[in-house]
């Protein structure tokens, strides 16, 4: 797919990045193998503008009548979950396990997952911040729920706190 001619590639956002929308040039074509009526196997192959040289590869298995926008934002909807990983082993410990068999690292892999959606679904409940206010950040949450398990003096000293930072 790298000899395409240049009226193949598509320039597309594969959804948006730290700094914004990530665009890249995208080709695809239709494998010739065996699927169940109705899908199809796909090549996707995604090009970085800034070095056309260096090509990434996708197979997907996915209904005939996909388009390419289609399986773009599939693709690109790794990003935000890799996001999601990276803030799980900073704030819940999703990567600290030290397990020799399948079901502990499994019992914790799962508590640690439950425990980071609940942070976010704390975050998404939180009321918007006042005008002079930054929003709550994800590091603060755990500092937050850690505050309903101590004493009475403690609790305000964080609460005072994070008024202040923020």
């Amino acid at each position: 797919m790298a000899d395409l001619p240049h009226a193949a590639w598509i320039r597309w956002s594969a959804g948006d990045g730290s700094q914004g929308p990530r665009y890249y040039d995208w080709a695809w074509l239709q494998l010739p193998y065996a699927s169940q009526p109705g899908f199809a196997h796909w090549l996707i192959a995604r090009r970085r503008v800034s070095l056309p040289l260096e090509v990434a590869y996708f197979h997907s298995c996915a209904p005939s009548t996909s388009s390419l926008t289609d399986l773009v934002r599939i693709a690109g909807s790794r990003w935000p979950i890799e996001v999601g990983f990276e803030q799980a082993n900073g704030e819940v410990g999703l990567d600290h396990y030290q397990v020799r068999q399948w079901t502990a690292w499994y019992r914790h892999v799962t508590l640690a997952l439950l425990a980071h959606a609940f942070l976010a679904v704390l975050q998404a409940m939180a009321p918007p911040p006042s005008l002079n206010q930054i929003s709550l950040t994800i590091p603060e949450r755990p500092r937050l729920i850690h505050a309903l398990a101590c004493t009475d003096a403690e609790r305000q000293h964080r609460l005072r706190w994070s008024r202040w930072r923020r």
